[in-house]
């Protein structure tokens, strides 16, 4: 017959933080994903290449640090020093 409706336990999905220190926003420009400070209002990436063709926003932790522009990466690693 079932559980009662008291014992059922609804789950929620745990999203990834958002801390911008260790989980910042990433910007698909072109074919590449860049870091960079806000997804609406940046112009340019920390790597220093302009953002023209704003194609997605995303965290790294979604697209997974193998999917960065490398010179975002190692950016990245150096200001997590």
């Amino acid at each position: 017959m079932g559980l009662p409706f008291s014992s059922l336990v609804i789950r929620k999905a745990v999203p990834a933080p958002m801390n911008p220190e260790t989980n910042p926003v990433v910007l698909l420009t072109e074919d590449t994903w860049h870091i960079v400070a806000h997804s609406r209002e940046s112009y340019m990436a920390w790597c220093g290449q302009k953002i023209t063709d704003r194609r997605a926003h995303s965290r790294l932790s979604t697209i997974g640090r193998e999917n960065l522009c490398p010179e975002c990466l190692s950016l990245f690693i150096e200001r997590k020093r």
